[in-house]
């Protein structure tokens, strides 16, 4: 999404000649012009490659969570979604995995410590390190 403020003509600097707070200003219109997320930039990209590394994002299957774990699939991370809601993690895995990165969906409480643990385990077994976490 792309948003132009144009004054529709030259700001006075705040103030009219004659010094009154305000007057004078020139009112601002706003245009929006909705086009299609065609994905990062690549100038972006490049500076944000993630390619190689491997995120835990908890909070995964729904809100910030969920776009954190496909932001970082779409920057090149392999991506291990947690959450409570295990089926809510379904379609965040097909996802990921669409990106052409890998995905491990783990349903997990993060307030239980064994739980943690548990997850933690499979994720170095199946990608082997982690580099980023993500609590949300």
């Amino acid at each position: 999404m792309t948003i132009e403020i144009r004054p529709d003509r030259p700001p006075s600097g705040g103030q009219a000649h004659d010094g009154a707070a305000g007057a004078g200003r020139a009112p601002l219109r706003q245009a929006v012009r909705a086009a299609p997320y065609t994905g990062p930039r690549q100038v972006t990209r490049d500076l944000f490659d993630l390619t190689g590394r491997v995120a835990i994002v908890t909070g995964a299957a729904s809100g910030l969570g969920e776009a954190i774990a496909c932001g970082l699939a779409t920057f090149g991370a392999d991506v291990v979604a947690v959450d409570l809601n295990g089926p809510g993690l379904w379609p965040v895995e097909e996802y990921i995995e669409s990106t052409g990165r890998r995905a491990l969906a783990v349903p997990c409480d993060v307030s239980r410590a064994d739980l943690v643990g548990a997850m933690v385990e499979q994720t170095l077994a199946a990608f082997g390190r982690i580099d980023i976490l993500v609590n949300s």
